[in-house]
């Protein structure tokens, strides 16, 4: 992954559901999964590295680095070619609630079919995503 990267530039950011996308260069994609302790953060170049850090991306402009923490090393993330025109390794995510393409009538009906406490409901990504 980390070769494929090297000069590429982060052209769109999206989050989708709990998903975050960096779209690199137009074409290709950089897909996030924080899970519960996961942190992505924007350092000086000079910080120490902590002892949970994954990742660190250098930006060619200088000065910062963006660092992937991850505590429990639940997170990942995984580079995807020609990602940034499809969303292949999430598609069966649902729709969140601030997409404009966001259905609740969809989503009352899959809550509805699944039979199950509306706890476990909320929290199948297949239903609505991002809780």
């Amino acid at each position: 992954m980390a070769v494929r990267m090297v000069g590429a530039t982060i052209t769109e950011t999206v989050r989708y559901g709990k998903f975050l996308w960096l779209i690199l260069d137009e074409t290709d994609a950089l897909l996030i999964r924080l899970w519960m302790n996961g942190q992505m953060l924007v350092t000086s170049s000079d910080a120490p590295t902590a002892s949970n850090e994954r990742a660190r991306f250098t930006f060619t402009y200088g000065g910062h680095h963006l660092r992937f923490n991850d505590r429990r090393t639940f997170g990942h993330l995984m580079y995807d070619e020609g990602g940034a025109a499809r969303l292949s390794s999430i598609a069966r995510i649902a729709r969140d609630l601030s997409d404009t393409l966001f259905d609740q009538a969809l989503v009352v009906e899959g809550i509805h079919s699944k039979r199950i406490g509306i706890k476990r409901a909320l929290l199948d990504q297949t239903v609505v995503s991002g809780i």
